[in-house]
């Protein structure tokens, strides 16, 4: 099945540190609706075969809301990242769930949100956010023996201090050589190297 990508917030690869970038919820589709949990408010919607079933899966992004009383910086945990497939009876489940992947959105630089893009199609998808001095993107494809999504690619730029847009340093780091397997629901994009990005 060809890709059938939705996303439907802010544009990318700037998602605005502002209401802007949040999704309304009357724009997500009417099956995807329940999937949005109390407290939070979607953000970012993909659509594509997942798991190369010949159904339309989705990736849904989440952010929790903060009230007066709470504090306004998130470190982690504050965007569950959902991917739901669809069943051959057509209905919507919740295959893996990880609250780790997607940056909070006072993480980045300059206080820009740090989700650049995500990107969603056949057996796979790619999620790739900024930080203080760099990007990550990180590549996911479908395992049928493990029925999950498995790292398949990291690639990490670091820039220049004084040069935000110079790169001073390019990675990429490919399984299982650097990081063996590592699910969707089980990866922590500061934890999942065997030694730490220098």
């Amino acid at each position: 099945m060809k890709q059938a990508a939705l996303f439907l917030a802010a544009s990318v690869p700037a998602l605005a540190h502002s209401q802007a970038s949040l999704l309304p919820e009357a724009w997500l589709p009417v099956e995807v609706q329940p999937f949005v949990e109390a407290g939070t408010t979607p953000i970012a919607l993909r659509s594509a075969d997942l798991n190369g079933d010949g159904q339309l899966d989705y990736i849904l992004v989440l952010e929790k809301q903060t009230s007066e009383d709470q504090e306004s910086d998130w470190e982690e945990g504050q965007r569950p990242f959902l991917l739901i497939v669809r069943e051959p009876s057509q209905k919507l489940r919740l295959a893996k769930r990880n609250d780790r992947i997607i940056r909070c959105s006072t993480c980045g630089s300059d206080m820009h949100d740090p989700l650049e893009a995500i990107e969603a199609d056949f057996e796979g998808f790619s999620v790739r956010q900024r930080g203080w001095d760099g990007s990550s993107t990180f590549r996911f494809e479908y395992s049928r023996l493990n029925d999950t999504w498995q790292l398949t690619r990291s690639e990490q730029v670091k820039l220049h201090a004084k040069n935000l847009h110079r790169a001073r340093g390019h990675i990429v780091y490919v399984t299982p050589t650097h990081f063996g397997t590592v699910g969707i629901a089980d990866f922590d994009p500061d934890a999942y190297l065997n030694a730490e990005f220098e």
